[in-house]
C-alpha cells in the first residue's frame, strides 16, 4: 500500500540490492535527460528505455477500484472490509492481466480519509479485504497505491488530509511514482476505470485509458463543467472484458507503436 503514511517498502524496494538499483537510475535519468522532471513521463521513460537499456520496462494495467474490481455502493462509499463486494469477473480480469505479463497496480482515490469516514488503519483492512477476495479467484495485485486527500475542509475530518494534491485522480503523481517504482513501460500499459477522473489521469500519462460500464460507468460529465471532459479510448461492459481486450491486442501495445498517433487515427 503505497500513500502518505504507508507502512513497509514498496514492493520494488524489497531488497537493498533492488533499492540501490532503483536510486542509481532514477539519478541517472535526472542527469542525463534535460529537463527529466519536466517531460511526459512516457518520453521520458521511452527515452531512458532508449539510450540507457538497463533494465526490463514492464507494461501494466492500472485498475481503479470502486466501480472496477469492487462494487461502488453509493453514499460515502466504501466503509470498511463488510462493505467491499467485488465486480464479478474481477479476480477472473486481474489474474488473465498478469498471466498474460502485466502488472496489476491499483489507484484508488480514498477521500474517506479527509473527511474522517476512514483511518488509515481502517483502509489498509479494506484493501487487505480486496486482496483476499481476489486471491479466492488466484488473483494478485502487485501493488496499491492511493490519495488519502480532498481539497474540501470538513468538520470532524483528518485536517491534514484535507488538502488540493497531484495525487488525487485526475491528478498524475501516483501514476508517476507507481513508474518509478517498478519501471513501467507507459506506452504499453493501459488504464481501467468507471470515473472520466480515472480517464483524464490515464490520458495525462499516455496510456490507453478504456472505461467500464459499472460504477459511474464514465457518466460523470459533471465533474467538468468548465470544460470538455475527456473521452474513453474504448467502452467495455466490466473489467473482465476490457482486459481481454488488453490481452488479445497487445500487438498495439508493442515497442515502437504510438499511443497518441493511435487515438489521432481512431479519432479520423
Amino acid at each position: 500500500m503505497h500513500g502518505p503514511d504507508a507502512a513497509g517498502p514498496s514492493p520494488f524496494e524489497a531488497s537493498a540490492a533492488l533499492r540501490h538499483l532503483r536510486m542509481t537510475v532514477m539519478d541517472w535519468m535526472r542527469d542525463a535527460i534535460p529537463d527529466f522532471a519536466s517531460l511526459h513521463p512516457r518520453h521520458a521513460l521511452q527515452a531512458y528505455q532508449t539510450d540507457r537499456k538497463v533494465w526490463p520496462m514492464r507494461p501494466a494495467i492500472f485498475f481503479d477500484c470502486d466501480g472496477v474490481l469492487n462494487e461502488e455502493p453509493g453514499g460515502h462509499g466504501v466503509l470498511g472490509p463488510d462493505d467491499v463486494r467485488l465486480i464479478p469477473g474481477a479476480g477472473e480480469a486481474v489474474r488473465a492481466a498478469r498471466d498474460a505479463g502485466y502488472l496489476a497496480i491499483i489507484v484508488t482515490n480514498r477521500a474517506q480519509v479527509a473527511k474522517g469516514f476512514v483511518t488509515l488503519a481502517g483502509l489498509e483492512a479494506i484493501f487487505a479485504r480486496i486482496r483476499e477476495l481476489l486471491a479466492q479467484d488466484d488473483a494478485t495485485i502487485d501493488a496499491i497505491y492511493f490519495c488519502p486527500h480532498h481539497p474540501e475542509q470538513t468538520p470532524g475530518g483528518a485536517a491534514r488530509f484535507q488538502i488540493a494534491c497531484e495525487c488525487r485522480k485526475p491528478g498524475t503523481l501516483l501514476f508517476r511514482r507507481a513508474t518509478a517504482d517498478f519501471g513501467i513501460d507507459l506506452g504499453r500499459s493501459a488504464l481501467i476505470g468507471d470515473s472520466l477522473r480515472d480517464i483524464g489521469a490515464g490520458c495525462a500519462m499516455g496510456l490507453r485509458a478504456y472505461g467500464v460500464h459499472t460504477g459511474y460507468g464514465c457518466r460523470d460529465v459533471e465533474r467538468y463543467p468548465d470544460q470538455a471532459p475527456p473521452v474513453p479510448d474504448r467502452m467495455f461492459s466490466d473489467v473482465r472484458e476490457a482486459v481481454a481486450f488488453c490481452v488479445t491486442h497487445r500487438a498495439i501495445a508493442e515497442p515502437g507503436q504510438d499511443v497518441w498517433a493511435e487515438r489521432k487515427t481512431d479519432s479520423g
